[in-house]
């Protein structure tokens, strides 16, 4: 993470004639802010505006020193409740050079001071933050009741949002990867741009929130502790998550107690009595009480993020309005999250979809790649997230996963072990094949049998009409059958017919 600097002062005063009485305004017109808070309220309204050039008039009884200037900056950054200021101002701060003048009159001090400020981020990226925050705001406003279930959607808003900053992160002249801007606008950035942009959504939601520094894994880092609303503050690390998600795992850094976060060692100023009286950590993870309330059984739109324009509502409880554990996650359209998007009415709904609930996403570029083709870890891995991660502690019997591509081998162990895959041999899974629609069709049979339990007897389907139903291999005919006559797979128009295809691989936005 980057560290604020301060240059030298560079000290000019000129003392004047003495004036009998202190004035807020002087003989040549300017007014001076005569109250140290003011002073702090008017450099954190400025600097969160991205000034680059500060000038204040400021009165007082004593000589200004470095010391008054660490002591104003400390107030500059004192975490306050104010989204744009506190945490959120220190860590988009690159230091300052200061200068001022001023004269003596009547025993009071009237000086005009200079800031030459330096920030990681300008005014019009700041501006572009604000509307974006502002549109990400309401949307949680709209879904959500409860403190708990703002937090889950700024958490899963900003790990499926965002990657870290590879490319950049030797960089020393880019500066803009430590911000809110990279992380929100850009959808990359490092630590530091993470947890500005939790500290700034959870303090807009009116949900207090700290940044944190100090080493993690080794290196220098930063997450965030939240108030859960039960007195207590847990631990999150959206940076750390934001990878586990991309590669299939579940959430490791969320809603943690202080001894269930390890590789992270905060730095001494957050371990003092002070702060830690003040923000007192919970030992252990948080834990949501269902107890005493009774919930309506609509609990697949509460499951799954969908479209709240289309009026579809979450579940709660019928007496207190409370709702359920599992919590409405904002849905995102994937015109406003990827690169190279092409916005097509029969592919929308269903990107969406999968985008808002974090089954599938980027390919690494920023891009969806909706032509993009589909493969066999792919697919078994947007099976294994529908799942919700489970933890997998057996081993693959399959030889041929490759060691450098982590990301899938949880879920093709799911897979495996729930009946979904029996792989192309015993030893083999074929990671890199495309994924052909009759095995498609035969994972989401065995999804839904095996791993879900459902009873599909009562579906009744021909598919003989098709001209190619011969074709269909005899391990998939069955869920091809099914498949086809839930809706889930189509025919596809060839030469004025429609056939099956079964052999013909799928792309991403037709997954989706």
């Amino acid at each position: 993470m980057k560290t604020a600097f301060k240059t030298t002062l560079s000290l000019i005063l000129c003392i004047m004639l003495c004036l009998p009485t202190l004035a807020v305004t002087v003989t040549n017109g300017k007014e001076y802010i005569d109250s140290f808070d003011e002073l702090v309220t008017e450099l954190v309204d400025r600097m969160a505006n991205r000034e680059t050039s500060i000038v204040l008039n400021y009165s007082c009884d004593s000589v200004l020193s470095d010391e008054f200037f660490d002591s104003l900056f400390a107030r500059v950054f004192e975490h306050t409740g104010n989204p744009r200021g506190g945490d959120y101002l220190r860590y988009h701060y690159g230091g300052y050079k200061c200068s001022y003048k001023g004269f003596i009159k009547g025993g009071t001090r009237y000086y005009t001071i200079t800031f030459n400020m330096q920030y990681y981020s300008n005014a019009e990226q700041e501006a572009a933050v604000d509307r974006k925050v502002d549109e990400i705001v309401k949307k949680i406003e709209e879904t959500c009741v409860t403190d708990y279930e703002k937090i889950v959607a700024i958490y899963r808003f900003v790990t499926d949002n965002t990657v870290y900053d590879d490319e950049n992160l030797n960089d020393p002249d880019y500066l803009l990867k430590y911000t809110a801007y990279a992380a929100l606008i850009n959808n990359t950035a490092v630590c530091q741009g993470y947890s500005t942009l939790m500290y700034r959504l959870a303090l807009e939601l009116g949900i207090d929130c700290r940044v944190i520094t100090g080493i993690g894994n080794g290196g220098g880092h930063a997450w965030n502790i939240i108030d859960g609303g039960d007195g207590k503050y847990y631990l999150f690390d959206s940076t750390w998550d934001a990878n586990n998600i991309r590669y299939g795992l579940e959430y490791s850094n969320y809603f943690r107690g202080s001894d269930d976060f390890a590789d992270h060692a905060a730095d001494e100023k957050f371990l003092t009595e002070e702060f830690t009286a003040k923000y007192p950590i919970s030992k252990t993870n948080y834990v949501f009480d269902t107890s005493g309330h009774k919930f309506d059984d609509v609990w697949y739109t509460d499951k799954y993020a969908t479209n709240a324009e289309s009026g579809e509502k979450s579940h709660h409880c019928t007496e207190c309005g409370q709702r359920g554990e599992i919590v409405v996650i904002p849905y995102v359209h994937a015109e406003s999250i990827y690169k190279n998007y092409e916005l097509k009415s029969w592919s929308e709904d269903g990107i969406n979809f999968v985008s808002s609930n974090g089954f599938m996403g980027d390919t690494g570029s920023g891009d969806f790649e909706q032509t993009g083709k589909m493969t066999r870890s792919m697919f078994v891995t947007v099976l294994y997230r529908m799942a919700g991660s489970p933890k997998i502690e057996s081993s693959s019997p399959f030889t041929d996963l490759d060691p450098s591509q982590s990301w899938y081998h949880n879920a093709v162990i799911w897979a495996y072990e729930n009946g979904v895959v029996t792989g192309t041999s015993a030893t083999t899974f074929a990671p890199n094949a495309e994924v052909t629609r009759e095995q498609i069709a035969t994972f989401l049979y065995r999804y839904t049998v095996n791993y879900l339990g459902r009873d599909v007897s009562g579906i009744e389907n021909d598919i003989s009409s098709f001209p190619d139903a011969s074709s269909v291999a005899d391990y998939a005919r069955e869920a091809l059958t099914w498949a086809n006559g839930v809706g889930l797979i189509k025919g596809q128009a060839s030469g004025g017919t429609s056939i099956l295809a079964p052999k013909n691989d799928a792309t991403r936005e037709e997954v989706a």
